[in-house]
């Protein structure tokens, strides 16, 4: 079992959190013509039947890995000549008599990207639970509300000739957009259709 750091938006951390966002879908870099899965093994392939581990791709995380939110934080003292850290998403602090002189040598008033983020201090922990490979296109109705996304909107207008507000779109349609929001720029658009590594994880009680 491994233990890595994951980062989202502000507005995905709070989602995964909430146990809203229970999934997530990275692209494979660089992009395979076509993806194959072994039964036996569950390793992934970029031809159907390899002859040599040179065809493997591997997944960024595993089934059973651990996975911590990686979040924006900064070190104060408080008072007493107390170290401590503090969360940016909702100002909560972090105390530990462990860390202490750790903190205390990095006592700055700014705030600190995520990436650094000290494991020791990670408040969310997710275990992964599933992983596949699918083309980006390829996610349900499902996977994309399991992703945090709500694509519904109330829009009004006439339907059947019956003035009044409709609620129209899907979650679907609201991951398509996020999609392209994020990965459009970059050449791997919705339209474009790319390979994904998919991700189900759910939370787990990490404090000690």
């Amino acid at each position: 079992m491994r233990e890595l750091g994951i980062l989202y938006t502000k507005e995905n951390r709070q989602k995964c959190r909430d146990g809203v966002k229970t999934q997530t879908r990275r692209l494979i870099v660089p992009q395979p013509e076509d993806v194959y899965q072994d039964i036996e093994s569950g390793r992934f392939y970029t031809e159907e039947r390899p002859r040599f581990g040179e065809t493997e791709i591997k997944p960024r995380y595993q089934v059973g890995d651990h996975l911590y939110l990686k979040e924006p934080y900064r070190f104060q003292i408080y008072p007493y000549q107390v170290p401590a850290l503090q969360y940016k998403d909702d100002n909560k602090t972090f105390l530990s008599p462990e860390h202490a002189a750790y903190m205390k040598k990095r006592v700055k008033d700014k705030w600190i990207s995520p990436i650094s983020l000290p494991k020791f201090a990670a408040r969310t922990w997710f275990e992964v639970t599933r992983v596949w490979v699918e083309r980006v296109q390829d996610i349900s109705e499902l996977d994309a509300l399991a992703e945090g996304v709500d694509g519904e909107r109330v829009v009004h207008g006439k339907l059947n000739g019956v003035e009044g507000d409709y609620v129209e779109g899907s979650c679907r349609d609201g991951f398509k957009a996020l999609w392209d929001s994020i990965n459009k720029k970059n050449g791997f658009g919705w339209d474009v259709n790319p390979w994904v590594w998919c991700y189900e994880f759910k939370l787990i009680d990490r404090r000690m």
